[in-house]
């Protein structure tokens, strides 16, 4: 180990860990590949209480693709033979240990050692190996939905969407009214097609969107009217509950429903029955779906919203939003991305066979990803794909990714999903910026591998001000103080590489270069890398 390892970071709350369950498996995902087709596989790191350490590397351990079947170890040249260490204490969490000398990125930052407690496992942890593969590590939900019916739609291995694939399928064949409440963009319409499609009903499934109805037409538009019922009726309308007639009905925004026509609505939902203007009551055999992002609630409260037609719905479904299942982002990427490219005829060329050739979106790209905020969720994210793919028309792939990073906006959030880091968020003005310790200088110096402008960066300072810092304090190790025995000594322990010699005196590279010009030929070997 190189004297990095004395820095440590710990992600999560120490003092919480006690409160969280610790009888689950810990995993770890795959959520970037140079095979995409890989995305998704997973290896059980510990069982339920197991303590001790794995190694994962490029050889070892195997992993399950999502059915279950044995496709062996990561196996790619961008992850070395050595890779990192993860030690388990029960209560503790995991601590996550660089084998080489190469820092180990967990969420986005740098270190040798990082120490990842129980309750940043809930959430899992994001570890990269080398430049193009990363991983999530973290508890299993313990659900197994192998061959799930809905997996194909609503793509994922997050725990947060077997959870929802498990009730859509314990629902769907239920007769039984369901309300799906979610932030925009996670897939209500989606998850209502889904739970239609299981029901095992034979009619149609009928989406309207509440908020786009007319109040003046909607009581005509969900009920029918028959020509003449009105002014401007010249044609009889059958609406939307006898379209669905043996089938289901979806209503998206239900919020948005006119006042006049809930009393309606409510009458549907608890007798089967409607009336369309003009007409008798008539019984109609219609499953009815619903889904909001608003406050329904707060809706009743203002008497905007019915309570009766609220507590009519049986079920209610709650949809998880994307930043709470970030393991799923690079996955649902990758498949809109391809489908995108399918729909514009640009050919396929990533992956597969051509996956040990230098991959165009690494662990930066994973990092944009993961970083940001998905407000407006998985539909979002189905537009950031779409672009991606309809500007490779226009140009390569590695100016397509450049040209999209260059304007994508990343969120400023503390949590996952939108988490602060140095190399993804701007910073404040530098007079505004409390200067580091020398302490903080001396540990991010060592963090940094000894380089002085990744340092300089991470403490967001310029390397002129931070090489006189590191000058000026005795405590930090200089080149110049290094004797020609000391040097010979390093670059024999490190087989001549120059890098990882200067890694272990303490020293940059740059520095020692000069140093050994210096002294002479005694010192004289091979640069290194």
């Amino acid at each position: 180990m190189s004297q990095t390892s004395s820095w440590e970071s710990t992600l999560g709350s120490p003092e919480s860990s006690d409160a969280m369950p610790r009888e689950r498996t810990i995993l770890a995902r795959t959520v970037l590949h140079p095979d995409p087709a890989r995305l998704g596989e997973t290896t059980t790191l510990f069982d339920p209480n197991a303590e001790g350490t794995v190694n994962i590397s490029r050889h070892a351990p195997a992993f399950r693709d999502v059915a279950g079947a044995t496709v062996g170890p990561l196996e790619t040249r961008w992850v070395s033979r050595q890779g990192v260490a993860l030690t388990r204490a029960v209560g503790q969490g995991l601590f996550v240990e660089s084998v080489t000398r190469e820092p180990v990125l967990i969420n986005g930052d740098q270190s040798s050692a990082v120490r990842v407690d129980e309750t940043a496992l809930q959430r899992g942890a994001l570890i990269a190996l080398g430049k193009y593969v990363v991983l999530w590590v973290g508890f299993d939900g313990g659900l197994v939905d192998q061959g799930s019916r809905a997996s194909d739609v609503l793509a994922g291995q997050s725990l947060a969407i077997r959870e929802l694939r498990r009730a859509v399928e314990n629902v769907a064949p239920l007769d039984v009214s369901v309300l799906f409440r979610g932030e925009t963009g996670v897939g209500k319409e989606l998850v209502a097609q889904v739970t239609h499609q299981q029901s095992g009903r034979k009619g149609r499934c009928v989406s309207v969107n509440m908020a786009a109805i007319p109040s003046a037409t909607a009581a005509s538009a969900l009920f029918g009217h028959r020509r003449g019922a009105f002014t401007g009726a010249v044609e009889s309308n059958l609406g939307f509950f006898r379209e669905a007639r043996g089938g289901t009905l979806f209503l998206d925004e239900i919020g948005e429903t006119p006042s006049d026509v809930q009393p309606m609505l409510l009458r549907a939902l608890e007798e089967g029955v409607i009336q369309p203007l003009g007409e008798l009551p008539s019984e109609v055999d219609v499953r009815v779906l619903a889904a909001t992002d608003s406050n329904l609630e707060a809706e009743v409260d203002a008497g905007r919203f019915r309570s009766p037609l609220l507590r009519r719905f049986e079920v209610e479904l709650k949809l998880p939003p994307l930043r709470v299942r970030l393991d799923d982002v690079p996955m649902l990427f990758w498949k809109f991305y391809y489908e995108a490219l399918a729909r514009f005829g640009v050919a396929i060329s990533n992956g597969g066979a051509d996956a040990d050739a230098d991959p165009w979106l690494g662990v930066g790209f994973a990092r944009r990803l993961l970083a940001h905020a998905w407000p407006g969720n998985v539909r979002e994210l189905r537009n950031v794909a779409t672009r991606l793919a309809l500007s490779q028309r226009e140009c390569d792939k590695r100016t397509a990714e450049e040209r999209w990073s260059s304007q994508f906006e990343l969120a400023d959030s503390d949590e996952p999903g939108g988490r602060k880091s140095a190399t993804t968020v701007s910073r404040p003005p530098a007079s505004e910026r409390p200067r580091p310790t020398p302490q903080d200088i001396r540990e991010t110096w060592a963090a940094s591998g000894y380089r002085l402008k990744r340092a300089a960066r991470v403490l967001g300072v310029s390397p002129s001000w931070l090489n006189e810092q590191l000058n000026d304090d005795p405590q930090v190790r200089r080149a110049k103080d290094l004797s020609a025995s000391e040097i010979a000594s390093a670059v024999a322990a490190e087989q001549g590489d120059v890098s990882h010699a200067a890694e272990r005196l303490g020293v940059s590279r740059r520095a020692l270069v000069l140093r050994m010009k210096e002294i002479g030929p005694e010192t004289a070997t091979k640069r290194g890398r």
